[in-house]
């Protein structure tokens, strides 16, 4: 057997799949949830990053990997990771409970050399899993924050899955499939209730090879055949790296795809050696002084095989440059979360119709958004300060629109990181109490305050930034949220699973004219301020996009190709898998047309003139 399952000890084999495998003693260690830099979960975390490397010849490319995925351990770094790779001794699958940082192991060793009593040099090597870190063909990386399913390790990716001809099947993606029971209600076989979705979806394509092989399609044709079909019977919002191989030839094909309305991210570039790679976002490349080349399109599949052979799978044939492919019509539904809150700031905004020279940063976009609610609530406040650290650029925008002083008072603690999983919730808030430190410099005593953060989902942590504010000596704390009101949970990607956690539900707040009193009140704040969703739209569509108004106000995103279900309720994917459009008539619209309504010390609404 060609395939090697690594997971830490206590798993056996017929935990990870239905033949025998041989599993190896992992020496990863226990989780220190110490080491990763503080996060206040106010803003869901939103499900995985992922790296593929195909390089140009077969290499040794983990510590590349691992720089990769350092930049995108802020997608799911402390909820477990996987690898997968293939060698000449064939498939690997590497999984790991804990931090990205603690699962990979990278160890320091120094050696000192002297002159009598005097240092003369110190030389650190740095060893990342050197066990791991074999010639291969294919690298992939996924770093797990879970939504889907529950955290059993047994849950974690990539996944591992054998077909009836022997078939090696392995997925990772980034996003959710939410018609998880219509995939496991067309299963054939008995599946756990705690399986992921991902765990689903491998066996359903392991099914479908299976049933291709059992009436002779080839092999080649059949993969693709089997991938095409469960791709396009099950919507999702995943970017997906799939991996096939044939033990018996070692014949190998990965196919990397974007879902079909482009809710995750997926962008293609090249190493600082030229070799292909795909990651979540552009700062993956960034780390590793490589490029990003371009945004997989919605709903384009490509399949890169053992023989350097490039596909674009739709329309079944050798693709040479992507680039020079018609583009379908705009449907470019990229979660706006992604916007405001999941991408680092010094991402760029993915945009499939233009060069990366032209994407935007998203920090450029949230210091915009600070900059536009600055026009809107005008107040007079004797200084600005941001919630570490997605408030920041939402803080600087207003703060230079407006002319106000910037203070950063609010200080990280950058020993810590706080994530409240479903498992450990309670003492996740707990812990979360202490670590608003309030930098007390003259100046906060009796001072009137602006607090800026991305989003306001749960109301969990707001209340105790602004009670150690105030307890800091502060007389006024308003709060600008970079988000329209955060009202319906998501199946599409975040780990929002219920109305009642969610705090603009529980107050009933309209997105388009949200009274915010009651909810200000419950949190503490003097005032409470959102960005309209007609403001989001504009300042988080693509540059040259045209807006439209339709008739339902809740289609506003729908009718403009954006995901904000989270805001109006209306899903391009719904929780059966079925996909949906704005079905109600519009009109072209121009911003500069729009007329504010309400006062400036108020949540604002729009209409148009």
């Amino acid at each position: 057997m060609s395939v090697e399952v690594n997971r830490p000890l206590g798993l056996n084999s017929s935990e990870i799949a239905g033949r025998q495998l041989r599993v190896l003693n992992s020496q990863i260690p226990e989780r220190h949830d110490a080491q990763v830099a503080f996060e206040l979960e106010e803003t869901p975390p939103e499900h995985c990053g992922i790296v593929l490397i195909i390089p140009k010849e077969r290499k040794k490319l983990l510590d590349t990997l691992y720089l990769a995925g350092s930049g995108l351990a802020h997608r799911g770094s402390d909820d477990g990771i996987g690898m997968a790779t293939i060698s000449d001794n064939g498939l690997k699958i590497i999984h790991a409970d804990g931090t990205y940082q603690g699962a990979l192991a990278p160890t320091v060793s120094s050696e000192t050399k002297f002159n009598g009593n005097v240092v003369i040099e110190t030389l650190k090597r740095v060893s990342i899993r050197p066990d791991l870190d074999q010639p291969s063909h294919l690298w992939i990386l996924h770093l797990r924050y879970g939504t889907h399913g529950d955290w059993a390790d047994n849950n974690l990716q990539p996944s591992l899955e054998f077909a009836t001809d022997g078939t090696e099947i392995s997925i990772s993606h980034n996003g959710e499939y939410p018609g998880a029971n219509k995939i496991r209600a067309n299963l054939r076989e008995e599946v756990s209730e705690n399986a992921s979705d991902t765990i689903l979806i491998t066996k359903l394509l392991r099914q479908e090879i299976g049933d291709g092989a059992k009436i002779g399609i080839p092999l080649k044709e059949n993969w693709d055949r089997a991938f095409q079909r469960v791709y396009d019977e099950n919507p999702g919002a995943a970017s997906q790296l799939t991996l096939l191989r044939d033990p018996k030839t070692g014949y190998w094909a990965a196919y990397i795809s974007r879902d079909k309305d482009g809710i995750r991210p997926l962008i293609e570039g090249v190493t600082a050696e030229g070799d292909k790679m795909f990651a979540s976002e552009t700062v993956a490349f960034d780390v590793i002084s490589g490029s990003s080349e371009r945004s997989l399109r919605a709903g384009e599949i490509i399949k890169i095989d053992s023989r350097g052979v490039r596909t674009d799978v739709r329309r079944g044939q050798e693709e040479q440059n992507p680039s020079e492919i018609e583009l379908e019509p705009l449907v470019n539904r990229l979660c706006v979360i992604e916007n405001i809150y999941f991408g680092r700031p010094d991402s760029l905004e993915p945009n499939p119709y233009r060069p990366p020279s032209e994407w935007r940063s998203y920090g450029g976009i949230r210091e915009s958004i600070g900059r536009r609610l600055a026009e809107l609530y005008p107040l007079e406040l004797d200084f600005i300060v941001g919630v570490p650290r997605s408030g920041l650029p939402y803080a600087e925008g207003y703060a230079a629109q407006i002319g106000d002083e910037y203070r950063q008072v609010i200080v990280q603690d950058l020993n810590m990181r706080v994530f409240l999983k479903d498992r450990n919730r309670e003492a996740m808030r707990a812990l979360a109490k202490s670590k608003f430190k309030i930098d007390r410099r003259d100046g906060i005593e009796g001072a009137s305050l602006g607090v800026f953060d991305d989003t306001l989902v749960r109301g969990t942590e707001s209340p105790e930034f602004i009670q150690a504010l105030r307890n800091a000596g502060a007389s006024e704390v308003n709060l600008f949220i970079g988000y329209s009101p955060y009202n319906h949970p998501c199946h599409l990607g975040m780990s929002t699973r219920g109305y009642q956690e969610l705090a603009g539900y529980r107050h009933n707040l309209d997105p388009f004219k949200p009274d915010t009193r009651a909810l200000a009140k419950e949190i503490g704040a003097d005032r409470l301020f959102y960005l309209p969703p007609i403001d989001l739209l504009e300042l988080t569509s693509l540059p040259g996009q045209e807006l439209v108004l339709p008739e339902d106000p809740l289609e506003l995103f729908l009718a403009n190709n954006q995901c904000g279900a989270c805001i109006t309720g209306r899903y391009p994917v719904g929780k059966d898998g079925q996909r949906h459009s704005a079905m109600s008539p519009t009109v072209v619209f121009d911003p500069s047309r729009l007329q504010r309504v309400g006062q400036p010390t108020e949540p604002q609404f729009v209409h148009v003139k």
